[in-house]
């Protein structure tokens, strides 16, 4: 799977480091055109992670793209 970009954080969820890649969704998709982030691998120092990701960049939640849903109707239909 080929991503635009990747991002190194730290894990959230325990010790480690998480390695996340973005791509744009498919054009079948809802979020048609917007970033999608997807969790790649963690791995338990930084510098093994930068090791295997080394075009990765330090990233962090305030820093990832946003989906927005305001192109999709508000009609209560689900």
């Amino acid at each position: 799977m080929a991503y635009l970009w990747y991002t190194i954080r730290q894990s959230k969820y325990g010790p480690g480091y998480d390695v996340h890649g973005f791509k744009e969704a498919d054009k079948n998709s809802v979020l048609e055109g917007q970033t999608l982030k997807c969790f790649v691998a963690v791995f338990d120092t930084l510098e093994d992670a930068q090791s295997a990701y080394p075009q990765a960049k330090m990233g962090s939640e305030w820093t990832d793209p946003q989906v927005s849903l305001n192109h999709l109707p508000d009609d209560g239909g689900w």
